[in-house]
């Protein structure tokens, strides 16, 4: 039996998180990133959350007096860029690099809150 056969009791099919996670489709793609290579840097655009599918990421921010730090490292199986699921988050607050060649499912606000709905 394959997850999309899998029914709640209500006799409704459940829905397949594994299978949104790991295949491209409305409002999500699979992206690479190269070691050295960002994600996405800190003031861009927070239209989208992040899935790591395979490698490491380093989570970095700079201060105002341009001061860098590392304040996390992610492996597979982690989210990233939730804060652009609150709504109040315009902008990125950090800079994601890859430290090892990475894939990660990009998965559009819309999308997410659609799913979630």
């Amino acid at each position: 039996m394959t997850h999309t056969e899998i029914f709640s009791i209500d006799g409704k099919p459940r829905f397949d998180l594994a299978h949104f996670l790991s295949c491209a489709g409305a409002g999500r793609r699979i992206v690479h990133c190269d070691p050295k290579g960002a994600l996405f840097s800190q003031g861009d655009s927070a239209d989208s959350v992040f899935y790591l599918q395979s490698g490491r990421l380093k989570v970095t921010v700079v201060s105002a007096t341009g001061k860098e730090a590392a304040i996390a490292l992610l492996f597979a199986g982690d989210f990233i860029g939730e804060d652009s699921l609150a709504g109040t988050a315009r902008h990125r607050s950090a800079t994601v690099t890859a430290i090892t060649p990475s894939y990660a499912m990009k998965i559009a606000r819309s999308e997410m809150i659609r799913v979630d709905a």
